[in-house]
């Protein structure tokens, strides 16, 4: 639900990579009415509800997609659906200058 601001350049033909997973379409009305009600307290940069994600792997820079999709197609079918609970809203990486929800 948050946003950052990158300083260092990526390098020329390298993708900015991340894995996440989508949100149900029930938690993501119920995380537009709470931004609704934050939204012009926060100073953070809110992503559309349509793309409200958890991240499970952090960001990284990858030049040879095919590499990581590859593992990350192979490791599909071996999860089951499962339930995440929420209990407290918190900022970060840092709580003085928030750019995560």
């Amino acid at each position: 639900m948050g946003g950052h601001h990158r300083s260092r350049r990526m390098k020329e033909g390298r993708k900015r990579l991340f894995v996440g997973i989508p949100v149900p379409a029930a938690v993501r009305k119920q995380v537009n009415a709470w931004q609704s009600m934050y939204k012009q307290r926060l100073p953070v940069r809110w992503i559309a509800p349509e793309n409200l994600h958890v991240t499970v792997v952090p960001p990284w820079d990858e030049s040879n997609l095919s590499v990581p999709l590859k593992r990350f197609n192979k490791l599909g079918p071996a999860y089951a659906p499962f339930e995440i609970d929420f209990h407290t809203v918190l900022f970060g990486p840092k709580p003085k200058r928030p750019r995560l929800i």
